[in-house]
């Protein structure tokens, strides 16, 4: 997915980027046998919320002590394991799988005759994959991976709290569930 960065992978394609055999050493996203892990980001434009949070901080333009900001980059972590490693005719095979959690949270902060009532919202993503990849070699400083292809589950939620001065809280949670298909190159 593009946007994502996972720092261990990062330093290992660091300490490995002199390597004259590419795709036949690696860790991670690199396509060796084992597990990985790391920070991760993901940026994502949800028109729709961030048009909602501009009606919000202009309607309470006057009352409010802290604006709500815009969401566009969650981040989290990623694990996951690649399981088996084959060189199929010049062609190597990788299967694997993951799992990443990813959150943004903003909060806003209004002053009413009351007291003060403070508002969060929070997205919450959550990614399961298994897949395939096939790469060949180039040269053999230089491979290409061609086909990154893998079955993603993702859901997704929406939490809105409110606290509200009597010291009644408000939260509303909504949840989705997905099923995706997804065949990239590396080349996007």
């Amino acid at each position: 997915m593009r946007g994502q960065f996972t720092a261990a992978s990062f330093i290992i394609v660091l300490l490995f980027s002199n390597s004259s055999f590419g795709q036949a050493v690696g860790f991670g996203c690199l396509g060796f046998v084992g597990g990985y892990g790391g920070y991760s980001f993901q940026r994502y434009n949800p028109a729709g919320l961030n048009e909602y949070i501009r009606v919000f901080n202009v309607n309470r333009d006057g009352s409010l002590n802290s604006k709500m900001s815009n969401f566009g980059t969650a981040k989290g972590y990623r694990v996951g394991i690649n399981l088996f490693r084959a060189n199929l005719e010049g062609f190597i095979l990788t299967t694997k799988g993951f799992y990443q959690s990813l959150s943004e949270k903003q909060d806003a902060s209004e002053s009413i005759i009351d007291g003060d009532i403070t508002t969060s919202f929070k997205v919450n993503i959550k990614n399961w994959a298994v897949g395939v990849d096939l790469g060949t070699s180039l040269t053999k400083a230089l491979s290409w991976k061609v086909i990154d292809a893998a079955l993603l589950y993702s859901s997704a939620s929406f939490t809105d709290t409110r606290n509200y001065p009597s010291a009644n809280t408000d939260v509303n949670k909504f949840e989705t569930e997905s099923w995706s298909f997804v065949i990239q190159s590396v080349q996007d």
